[in-house]
């Protein structure tokens, strides 16, 4: 990322996982595979738990707790330069963080309860991002940057910002491919993060996938991953053919482990 934090390649997103145990599971299976990094937000109402969780497993895995990356999101409903600052602290406490968040995001360009073409939604936009960098340059967060912006709400941002964001994150998959945000992300130095990568529902189960792949069924989601990570990496331009190959071998050793 800009800043030159780094920024892990592959993370656990949290969307939807509200139950203790089942947050305790997957993160405890997602340490014990190597991830370090945990994607939440406020509106997915799981702060605390994945807090409570990591607390409770960092030490299972040999890991301080800043060691594992960590995102989280301001709601639609906390736009407005007072809110950030208190959505931020709150998130911040109920992770459970003495240190700052890895990296803070805007989850959506719209605020909750107002209609798209309602001009208010710009002028909050703009005060969030300033309320962002506030909490940047106290030191309070490592990285900022915003979710779900199309080029059209980047190209307002970048006429005020002070801070370009470290960090676009986007639905992007097979069938959504995102190239022309991608293509201005790297223009502007702004790393481009993919979720829903497999698609919101399930992209590998899509006949057209594997039958142009020419492989079994089952190895689709090891693909559609590695497709994630050629092309984000060179979107990115922080991957090199080697360290891919590297990469990509490890994921067949992985492949080769469990099937």
């Amino acid at each position: 990322m800009a800043g030159g934090d780094k920024l892990p390649l592959l993370g656990l997103g949290t969307y939807k996982v509200k139950d203790p145990q089942t947050i305790s599971a997957v993160i405890d299976v997602a340490l014990s595979s190597g991830y370090k990094l945990i994607d939440t937000a406020a509106g997915y109402r799981n702060e605390a738990l994945i807090g409570q969780a990591l607390r409770e497993l960092c030490p299972k895995h040999n890991l301080l707790p800043e060691e594992v990356f960590i995102t989280s999101k301001l709601a639609p409903c906390d736009h407005g330069y007072e809110k950030v600052i208190a959505a931020y602290e709150k998130s911040l406490r109920d992770l459970g963080r003495p240190h700052p968040l890895d990296l803070y995001l805007i989850h959506w360009p719209g605020v909750q309860g107002k209609k798209r073409e309602d001009p208010s939604n710009a002028a909050l936009r703009r005060e969030s991002w300033k309320a962002m960098e506030e909490l940047y340059r106290r030191g309070k967060v490592k990285a900022i940057g915003v979710s779900n912006y199309t080029i059209k709400h980047l190209e307002e941002l970048l006429q005020y910002a002070a801070i370009t964001p470290a960090v676009l994150q986007s639905e992007c998959h097979p069938f959504l491919r995102q190239a022309d945000v991608r293509s201005y992300c790297a223009a502007h130095g702004i790393f481009f993060q993919a979720y829903s990568s497999l698609g919101t529902g399930d992209v590998s189960t899509t006949p057209l996938i594997y039958t142009a792949l020419g492989v079994h069924p089952c190895m689709e989601k090891l693909l559609i991953t590695a497709w994630i990570v050629v092309i984000i990496s060179h979107a990115n331009s922080f991957c090199t053919t080697v360290q891919l190959k590297k990469w990509l071998e490890s994921m067949e050793d992985q492949w080769h482990k469990y099937y």
